[in-house]
């Protein structure tokens, strides 16, 4: 979370959305085990796939986001998973006053981001430091992405606040 993460993109393209629907969590993981046998140097913590149409789509266990000109990019959730973290950071992003576009990324702009960073339930909001030898950013982690972990970690605990309010209530 300090030092950031390193990410190869994989030869493996990420199936269609028409092969198979990516909001159907299955033991299909085809693509994450073909992605996995394809080498990575060492020192690589996580996958990155591209689409049919080679723009970036995410990763084997997760959601993906750049940081630009202090707006959060995003792919949109068409032939991947919808997840509820990545939908949780988009709101808090919103809440905390950052432009959000979920479109399209190219290799490139990944490349040339300010910052990035990976989502999943586990991870929440995880830095990434370099993707196929090439640095991201200038600073780990930048500041939006430690504005954003701030206000995710509030959201998470006025969710739960407001849980624990409901229960006791009953």
């Amino acid at each position: 979370y300090r030092k950031g993460i390193v990410l190869k993109t994989t030869v493996v393209r990420r199936n269609s959305s028409e092969a198979h629907h990516p909001e159907a969590k299955s033991t299909s993981c085809l693509n994450q085990v073909l992605a996995t046998l394809d080498p990575a140097p060492f020192g690589t913590h996580e996958i990155l796939f591209l689409n049919q149409e080679g723009t970036l789509t995410e990763v084997r266990i997760g959601n993906f986001f750049i940081l630009q000109k202090g707006r959060l990019l995003t792919p949109p959730a068409v032939g991947l998973l919808n997840g509820v973290t990545r939908r949780f950071v988009i709101k808090c992003a919103r809440l905390g006053k950052i432009p959000v576009e979920e479109r399209p990324i190219t290799r490139h702009e990944l490349f040339n981001a300010d910052e990035a960073f990976l989502t999943n339930t586990s991870w929440e909001i995880l830095p990434i430091r370099e993707v196929d030898g090439r640095k991201v950013g200038s600073a780990l982690p930048g500041p939006l992405t430690i504005k954003l972990q701030t206000l995710f970690r509030r959201g998470v605990e006025r969710e739960t606040q407001n849980g624990k309010t409901k229960k006791s209530a009953h």
